[in-house]
């Protein structure tokens, strides 16, 4: 079975991105700017600006993605 990517809000109405590890992902997540890894949770971290979840979701074009329902519907009005 393939694991998934996980696109959740935190505490902070931050995006939390987590997924397993593909080196082709890291450096692709990387170019986001104002990541931030958590190496004790292992998930990256975004502001909620606009456009971040559409840059993360083009990253994992194609792969089995889960999308925190507040997430999603701040991606469509």
């Amino acid at each position: 079975m393939e694991l998934g990517v996980e696109i959740h809000k935190d505490k902070s109405n931050n995006s939390i991105t987590s997924f397993p590890y593909n080196p082709q992902f890291v450096g692709n997540i990387k170019i986001i700017k104002r990541h931030s890894w958590n190496p004790d949770s292992k998930y990256w971290s975004f502001q909620n600006t606009d456009g971040i979840l559409e840059r993360i979701l083009k990253i994992f074009e194609g792969k089995k993605i889960y999308i925190d329902p507040f997430l999603e519907s701040k991606k469509f009005p």
